[in-house]
């Protein structure tokens, strides 16, 4: 798991991993603190690569389409995969396991 900052730190860690998860989040936001313990978890179930996007802290938000946090964008080889929004890591799990297979 890894945390950006910038724009090239993030377009480099989705080219950097086969599979990642990129968590859109505010430090403010309570259903992203909810959702924050269960993804190393994640990481390990799914052999995937979380970043962590602070969303105050980061210009590009707007780019990618983010209306509230947390939003998640997962990523195969670079391309996105498909979109979720919300802190519900029950909700989460099973998001991932229909996208990715498992």
């Amino acid at each position: 798991m890894q945390t950006v900052s910038t724009m090239a730190e993030l377009e480099a860690a989705v080219a950097a991993h086969p599979v990642v998860l990129v968590d859109f989040f505010a430090t403010w936001c309570g259903p992203c603190k909810m959702v924050a313990p269960a993804l190393p978890g994640f990481e390990a179930e799914f052999g995937l690569h979380v970043v962590k996007v602070d969303v105050d802290q980061f210009d590009g938000a707007a780019e990618f389409g983010i209306k509230s946090v947390p939003t998640f964008q997962l990523y195969r080889e670079g391309q996105e995969l498909a979109r979720q929004v919300g802190g519900n890591p029950t909700r989460l799990q099973a998001w991932l396991k229909s996208e990715l297979g498992a």
